[in-house]
């Protein structure tokens, strides 16, 4: 019996059971709410090849807004900073998987500009969650191979 392909939702549910860096693995519903530390938008930034200032504006943080984060005694995110955050990973890890763990290329795709976002990059679509399921699902279509 020949085998049907997997549903998008399906195939997005296998490739995030095996993410090639597990870079989500130990955050949790009670770390999103408490913030993250300002270190892991470093952390995801290198990862991006960006500037933590970069990654800021693509998760729709004001300069300013991570300046004081970083210069207060928690150096915490938001909860709504950290999720984007969260998702932001995601998609890295996404990425990587869609490019055989080539994490280098993932980073190229993620930061250059695509014409489905008249000329913005991947990383720029991470403010919202209607925005960064776009690019989920691109990651998804490349890496099975289906139009996008």
């Amino acid at each position: 019996m020949p085998e049907t392909p997997d549903s998008p939702q399906r195939a997005l549910e296998r490739m995030m059971a095996t993410f090639s860096t597990d870079s989500n693995a130990s955050f949790g519903a009670d770390d999103v709410r408490e913030g993250f530390p300002v270190a892991l938008l470093d952390e995801t930034a290198e990862l991006y090849g960006l500037t933590p200032n970069a990654l800021g504006r693509s998760l729709g943080i004001a300069e300013r807004t991570l300046k004081r984060r970083r210069d207060s005694r928690k150096a915490r995110l938001s909860s709504p900073e950290s999720d984007r955050l969260l998702h932001a990973r995601e998609i890295y890890d996404l990425t990587v998987t869609a490019f055989d763990g080539n994490a280098d290329a993932a980073s190229e795709w993620l930061t250059s500009p695509k014409l489905a976002f008249h000329g913005e990059t991947p990383a720029d679509q991470l403010a919202t969650r209607a925005t960064t399921r776009i690019v989920e699902q691109m990651v998804i279509s490349m890496t099975y191979l289906m139009p996008v």
